[in-house]
């Protein structure tokens, strides 16, 4: 087939151009993700807020972008926890099977010196609701950036 080896090593470059700018487009959208986390995490000290963090790593077939926190506290705080957090999860992702304790439970309380009850906390889910709330825009970018790269780049080969 005439022209078809030409056509090849053209799509190839085409996908050598999205392949070159994947990364910082989804580091891009990676950071717009872990700032809404931030602004829908509850604070008291900050200290789970300011933990929150994002990275985009190459894959094989493009790149990841994952928003995290490293504290060990988070799933009871996005989850909720014992009878309450069961009551009230509002907004934590369905993909999630959590079993909550069914009744409450005392613990001594250091500063207070004396035992406190209780049901558990509500959900106060922020790392799953910051990605829902932008999956639509993220994808929509995300689509116009390679389209951007490959518009310039075939305007590149015209000229």
């Amino acid at each position: 087939m005439k022209g078809y080896d030409e056509l090849y090593k053209k799509f190839m470059h085409l996908d050598d151009v999205v392949q070159t700018n994947i990364v910082n487009h989804v580091n891009t959208q990676t950071k717009k993700i872990q700032a809404e986390a931030k602004l829908l995490c509850p604070t008291n000290t900050g200290e789970l807020r300011n933990s929150i963090q994002g990275e985009t790593t190459k894959t094989e077939y493009g790149a990841q972008g994952r928003v995290f926190t490293n504290k060990s506290y988070a799933p009871y705080v996005e989850l909720g926890t014992g009878p309450t957090g069961q009551s009230k999860h509002e907004g934590v992702s369905p993909n999630i099977n959590v079993a909550y304790s069914q009744k409450g439970w005392s613990y001594f309380d250091e500063e207070k010196q004396q035992w406190v009850h209780t049901n558990g906390q509500p959900a106060q889910p922020f790392l799953y609701p910051s990605l829902k709330n932008n999956e639509n825009r993220v994808a929509n970018e995300l689509k116009e950036d390679i389209k951007k790269d490959i518009e310039k780049d075939i305007e590149k080969e015209i000229t």
